[in-house]
């Protein structure tokens, strides 16, 4: 939940700058990704594009399934022995 997602925020703030800025590029590219998709959503918010919002809900309602497929692909294999 919350606890977990904040987690960082109860690290130590020198480890997680000396982090971020060793890579700071990838970051910055991730960061310029999703505020691109975050105007995408903005725009379509204020355009009550409800077409285009339930497309973006499917998209990641399909990304978290195909992640979670993963993660359960990846834990029966490890249980099987890594075969």
């Amino acid at each position: 939940g919350f606890r977990d997602f904040t987690r960082i925020a109860g690290s130590s703030p020198e480890m997680w700058r000396d982090i971020s800025l060793a890579n700071r590029d990838a970051i910055v590219q991730e960061l310029d990704s999703y505020t691109l998709r975050l105007s995408h959503l903005r725009e379509a918010l204020v355009q009550a594009d409800s077409e285009n919002l339930e497309a973006m809900y499917r998209r990641a309602q399909e990304a978290r399934l195909n992640w979670i497929a993963a993660i359960e692909a990846a834990e029966a294999q490890s249980k099987d022995g890594g075969d």
